[in-house]
Protein backbone atom coordinates (compact mmCIF):
# COMPACT_ATOMS: atom_id res chain seq x y z
CA UNK A 1 0.00 0.00 0.00
CA UNK A 2 1.11 3.66 -1.12
CA UNK A 3 -0.23 5.67 2.23
CA UNK A 4 -0.91 9.37 2.08
CA UNK A 5 0.94 11.16 4.62
CA UNK A 6 0.61 15.06 5.73
CA UNK A 7 3.59 16.34 3.55
CA UNK A 8 1.50 14.52 0.63
CA UNK A 9 -1.71 15.97 1.38
CA UNK A 10 -0.35 19.54 1.26
CA UNK A 11 1.94 19.21 -2.08
CA UNK A 12 -1.51 17.77 -3.92
CA UNK A 13 -3.41 21.26 -2.13
CA UNK A 14 -0.80 23.74 -3.61
CA UNK A 15 -1.32 21.89 -6.77
CA UNK A 16 -4.59 22.30 -6.64
CA UNK A 17 -4.38 25.67 -5.40
CA UNK A 18 -1.71 27.02 -8.40
CA UNK A 19 -4.89 25.20 -10.98
CA UNK A 20 -6.82 27.21 -9.25
CA UNK A 21 -5.13 30.36 -10.06
CA UNK A 22 -4.62 29.38 -13.81
CA UNK A 23 -8.24 29.42 -13.97
CA UNK A 24 -9.09 32.56 -12.83
CA UNK A 25 -10.31 31.31 -9.02
CA UNK A 26 -7.53 31.56 -6.19
CA UNK A 27 -7.91 30.11 -3.39
CA UNK A 28 -8.40 32.29 -0.79
CA UNK A 29 -7.58 32.68 2.46
CA UNK A 30 -4.58 29.82 1.31
CA UNK A 31 -2.73 27.84 3.22
CA UNK A 32 -2.95 25.83 6.66
CA UNK A 33 -5.34 26.40 8.96
CA UNK A 34 -4.39 24.13 11.72
CA UNK A 35 -1.62 21.59 11.55
CA UNK A 36 -3.22 19.42 14.34
CA UNK A 37 -5.84 19.13 12.57
CA UNK A 38 -3.83 18.13 9.79
CA UNK A 39 -2.25 15.43 10.69
CA UNK A 40 -5.77 14.23 12.59
CA UNK A 41 -7.63 14.02 8.82
CA UNK A 42 -4.38 11.77 7.83
CA UNK A 43 -4.23 10.09 10.58
CA UNK A 44 -7.81 8.25 10.49
CA UNK A 45 -6.23 6.22 7.70
CA UNK A 46 -4.06 4.27 10.10
CA UNK A 47 -6.52 3.96 13.28
CA UNK A 48 -5.99 0.60 15.16
CA UNK A 49 -5.68 -0.64 18.37
CA UNK A 50 -3.12 -3.64 19.76
CA UNK A 51 -0.94 -3.32 16.74
CA UNK A 52 -4.65 -4.21 14.70
CA UNK A 53 -5.46 -1.65 12.00
CA UNK A 54 -8.54 -0.65 11.85
CA UNK A 55 -9.59 -0.35 8.36
CA UNK A 56 -7.72 -2.68 5.90
CA UNK A 57 -9.32 -2.59 2.74
CA UNK A 58 -7.97 0.43 0.29
CA UNK A 59 -11.79 1.63 -0.57
CA UNK A 60 -11.96 1.74 3.69
CA UNK A 61 -8.69 3.93 4.06
CA UNK A 62 -9.73 5.78 0.47
CA UNK A 63 -13.08 6.78 2.66
CA UNK A 64 -11.09 7.58 6.17
CA UNK A 65 -9.27 9.75 4.16
CA UNK A 66 -12.10 11.77 2.55
CA UNK A 67 -14.16 12.01 5.69
CA UNK A 68 -10.92 13.02 7.76
CA UNK A 69 -10.11 16.09 5.48
CA UNK A 70 -13.57 17.17 4.66
CA UNK A 71 -14.35 17.67 8.28
CA UNK A 72 -11.38 18.16 10.06
CA UNK A 73 -11.40 21.36 7.66
CA UNK A 74 -7.27 21.73 8.33
CA UNK A 75 -7.26 24.37 5.27
CA UNK A 76 -8.41 27.83 5.53
CA UNK A 77 -9.74 27.30 2.14
CA UNK A 78 -10.33 24.11 -0.45
CA UNK A 79 -11.19 21.34 2.10
CA UNK A 80 -13.66 19.77 -0.40
CA UNK A 81 -11.39 19.76 -3.24
CA UNK A 82 -8.54 18.36 -1.88
CA UNK A 83 -10.40 15.92 0.32
CA UNK A 84 -11.38 14.48 -3.49
CA UNK A 85 -8.48 14.69 -5.24
CA UNK A 86 -6.33 13.07 -2.20
CA UNK A 87 -9.16 10.14 -2.12
CA UNK A 88 -8.70 9.76 -5.83
CA UNK A 89 -4.98 10.16 -6.09
CA UNK A 90 -4.56 7.48 -3.10
CA UNK A 91 -6.95 5.27 -5.16
CA UNK A 92 -5.13 5.49 -8.26
CA UNK A 93 -1.78 5.26 -6.89
CA UNK A 94 -2.79 1.94 -4.81
CA UNK A 95 -4.65 0.67 -8.45
CA UNK A 96 -7.93 1.58 -8.44
CA UNK A 97 -10.21 3.62 -10.40
CA UNK A 98 -13.97 4.30 -10.73
CA UNK A 99 -16.50 2.77 -12.81
CA UNK A 100 -19.73 2.73 -13.58
CA UNK A 101 -20.59 6.49 -12.24
CA UNK A 102 -20.46 9.94 -13.01
CA UNK A 103 -18.37 12.71 -12.14
CA UNK A 104 -21.40 14.48 -10.43
CA UNK A 105 -21.72 11.03 -7.95
CA UNK A 106 -18.18 12.44 -6.36
CA UNK A 107 -19.26 15.75 -6.38
CA UNK A 108 -22.30 14.65 -4.48
CA UNK A 109 -20.62 12.30 -2.02
CA UNK A 110 -18.12 15.30 -1.34
CA UNK A 111 -20.72 17.24 -0.41
CA UNK A 112 -23.13 14.70 1.78
CA UNK A 113 -19.52 13.83 3.20
CA UNK A 114 -18.80 17.70 4.62
CA UNK A 115 -22.46 17.96 5.49
CA UNK A 116 -22.71 14.87 7.65
CA UNK A 117 -25.68 13.76 5.13
CA UNK A 118 -24.95 10.56 3.69
CA UNK A 119 -27.97 8.73 4.99
CA UNK A 120 -29.39 10.54 2.35
CA UNK A 121 -26.93 9.92 0.17
CA UNK A 122 -27.09 6.40 0.37
CA UNK A 123 -30.46 6.48 -0.21
CA UNK A 124 -30.40 8.36 -3.09
CA UNK A 125 -27.77 6.47 -4.75
CA UNK A 126 -29.26 3.25 -4.20
CA UNK A 127 -26.91 1.98 -1.38
CA UNK A 128 -29.60 1.28 0.86
CA UNK A 129 -31.10 -1.75 -1.02
CA UNK A 130 -27.93 -3.07 -2.11
CA UNK A 131 -26.09 -3.23 1.01
CA UNK A 132 -27.64 -4.51 4.57
CA UNK A 133 -24.57 -3.03 6.17
CA UNK A 134 -26.03 0.22 4.85
CA UNK A 135 -29.61 -0.68 5.86
CA UNK A 136 -28.86 -1.34 9.32
CA UNK A 137 -26.56 1.91 9.96
CA UNK A 138 -29.78 3.52 8.22
CA UNK A 139 -32.05 1.93 10.35
CA UNK A 140 -30.05 2.60 13.24
CA UNK A 141 -29.46 6.30 13.43
CA UNK A 142 -32.27 7.39 10.72
CA UNK A 143 -31.42 9.99 8.74
CA UNK A 144 -29.23 12.23 11.15
CA UNK A 145 -26.23 9.36 10.60
CA UNK A 146 -23.40 11.04 12.54
CA UNK A 147 -20.93 8.82 13.89
CA UNK A 148 -17.52 8.89 12.25
CA UNK A 149 -17.34 4.77 11.84
CA UNK A 150 -20.82 4.44 9.90
CA UNK A 151 -20.37 7.33 7.76
CA UNK A 152 -17.19 5.91 6.48
CA UNK A 153 -18.56 2.82 6.03
CA UNK A 154 -21.50 4.53 4.31
CA UNK A 155 -18.29 6.02 2.28
CA UNK A 156 -16.91 2.93 2.13
CA UNK A 157 -19.36 1.16 0.63
CA UNK A 158 -19.95 3.35 -2.50
CA UNK A 159 -16.19 3.25 -3.03
CA UNK A 160 -16.62 -0.12 -3.38
CA UNK A 161 -19.53 -0.66 -5.55
CA UNK A 162 -17.74 2.05 -7.91
CA UNK A 163 -13.90 1.24 -7.77
CA UNK A 164 -12.12 -1.91 -9.43
CA UNK A 165 -8.60 -2.56 -9.15
CA UNK A 166 -6.69 -1.84 -12.05
CA UNK A 167 -3.09 -0.78 -12.44
CA UNK A 168 -1.99 2.85 -13.40
CA UNK A 169 -2.51 3.59 -17.05
CA UNK A 170 -1.46 6.54 -19.44
CA UNK A 171 -2.72 9.47 -18.01
CA UNK A 172 -3.08 13.43 -19.78
CA UNK A 173 -0.81 15.14 -18.42
CA UNK A 174 0.31 19.15 -18.86
CA UNK A 175 3.91 19.23 -21.04
CA UNK A 176 5.61 20.67 -17.50
CA UNK A 177 4.80 17.64 -15.55
CA UNK A 178 5.97 15.66 -18.64
CA UNK A 179 9.69 17.56 -18.87
CA UNK A 180 9.71 16.91 -15.21
CA UNK A 181 9.14 13.42 -15.11
CA UNK A 182 11.59 13.04 -18.54
CA UNK A 183 13.87 14.85 -16.46
CA UNK A 184 14.22 12.50 -13.73
CA UNK A 185 15.33 9.86 -16.50
CA UNK A 186 18.24 12.34 -17.84
CA UNK A 187 16.02 13.13 -20.70
CA UNK A 188 17.38 16.12 -22.81
CA UNK A 189 15.02 18.68 -24.63
CA UNK A 190 16.21 20.77 -27.40
CA UNK A 191 13.99 23.39 -28.97
CA UNK A 192 14.33 23.96 -32.73
CA UNK A 193 12.74 27.03 -34.72
CA UNK A 194 9.92 25.68 -36.05
CA UNK A 195 8.29 24.73 -33.15
CA UNK A 196 9.19 20.94 -32.80
CA UNK A 197 10.65 19.41 -29.45
CA UNK A 198 13.21 16.82 -29.95
CA UNK A 199 13.67 15.11 -26.49
CA UNK A 200 17.28 12.23 -26.11
CA UNK A 201 17.73 9.55 -23.52
CA UNK A 202 21.13 7.77 -23.82
CA UNK A 203 20.82 3.66 -22.56
CA UNK A 204 23.55 1.89 -21.97
CA UNK A 205 23.15 -1.98 -21.79
CA UNK A 206 25.17 -5.26 -20.16
CA UNK A 207 25.50 -7.75 -23.00
CA UNK A 208 26.80 -11.46 -23.19
CA UNK A 209 28.82 -12.29 -26.22
CA UNK A 210 32.23 -14.10 -26.04
CA UNK A 211 32.50 -11.82 -22.65
CA UNK A 212 31.14 -9.01 -21.26
CA UNK A 213 30.44 -5.34 -23.04
CA UNK A 214 28.30 -2.47 -22.56
CA UNK A 215 26.05 -0.84 -25.55
CA UNK A 216 25.41 2.50 -25.53
CA UNK A 217 22.03 3.74 -27.61
CA UNK A 218 21.30 6.93 -28.31
CA UNK A 219 17.51 7.24 -28.14
CA UNK A 220 15.25 9.96 -29.54
CA UNK A 221 12.16 11.49 -30.27
CA UNK A 222 10.24 14.40 -31.51
CA UNK A 223 6.91 16.28 -30.70
CA UNK A 224 5.19 19.92 -31.79
CA UNK A 225 5.60 22.15 -28.79
CA UNK A 226 2.58 24.02 -27.86
CA UNK A 227 3.06 25.39 -24.32
CA UNK A 228 4.39 23.91 -20.72
CA UNK A 229 0.57 23.75 -19.89
CA UNK A 230 -0.65 22.22 -22.74
CA UNK A 231 -2.03 18.49 -22.10
CA UNK A 232 -0.59 16.16 -23.82
CA UNK A 233 -2.95 13.30 -25.20
CA UNK A 234 -2.69 9.40 -24.23
CA UNK A 235 -1.44 8.54 -27.81
CA UNK A 236 1.52 11.18 -27.76
CA UNK A 237 2.42 9.91 -24.52
CA UNK A 238 2.90 6.38 -25.74
CA UNK A 239 4.99 7.34 -28.44
CA UNK A 240 6.97 9.21 -26.30
CA UNK A 241 7.18 6.76 -23.85
CA UNK A 242 8.41 3.51 -26.36
CA UNK A 243 10.31 6.06 -28.48
CA UNK A 244 12.70 6.34 -25.44
CA UNK A 245 12.24 2.53 -23.99
CA UNK A 246 10.36 3.88 -20.58
CA UNK A 247 7.51 1.92 -21.49
CA UNK A 248 6.18 -1.66 -20.05
CA UNK A 249 7.80 -3.78 -22.37
CA UNK A 250 11.52 -2.04 -21.48
CA UNK A 251 10.67 -2.90 -18.17
CA UNK A 252 9.31 0.72 -17.06
CA UNK A 253 5.26 0.36 -16.24
CA UNK A 254 3.09 3.42 -15.42
CA UNK A 255 3.75 3.24 -11.67
CA UNK A 256 7.44 3.38 -11.98
CA UNK A 257 6.97 6.34 -14.85
CA UNK A 258 4.33 8.66 -12.99
CA UNK A 259 4.69 10.45 -10.05
CA UNK A 260 2.22 11.16 -7.84
CA UNK A 261 1.89 14.89 -8.96
CA UNK A 262 1.40 13.92 -12.74
CA UNK A 263 -1.27 11.76 -11.06
CA UNK A 264 -2.52 14.32 -9.74
CA UNK A 265 -2.19 16.84 -12.09
CA UNK A 266 -4.23 13.80 -14.59
CA UNK A 267 -7.28 14.02 -12.15
CA UNK A 268 -7.31 18.02 -12.23
CA UNK A 269 -7.65 18.19 -15.74
CA UNK A 270 -10.07 15.58 -15.41
CA UNK A 271 -12.06 16.27 -12.58
CA UNK A 272 -12.07 20.28 -13.42
CA UNK A 273 -15.52 21.15 -13.48
CA UNK A 274 -16.75 19.29 -10.46
CA UNK A 275 -13.91 21.39 -8.84
CA UNK A 276 -14.82 24.82 -9.84
CA UNK A 277 -18.71 23.93 -8.67
CA UNK A 278 -16.92 22.54 -5.19
CA UNK A 279 -15.24 25.82 -5.09
CA UNK A 280 -18.54 27.40 -4.97
CA UNK A 281 -20.08 25.21 -2.37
Amino acid sequence: MRPLDSQDVCAIYKVIAEFAKELGEPIHPFGIRDKNLLESAVSRQHTGFGGIQKYSDIRQIAASLLFGICNDHPFHNGNKRTALVCTLSFLAENGYTPQGTRHKDFEDLVLATSSHNLSSFAKNHGLEKKHSQVRDIIKRTGANCKSMDDEVDIVFHWLARHTRHEELKERPIPFRRLRQILTKFDCEFAKSPDSKISIRREVTSTQRLLGIFKRTEQLKTHLTYYGENHTMDVGSLKKIRSDLHLSAKHGCDSRDFYDNQAVVDSLLVEYKNILQRLAKK
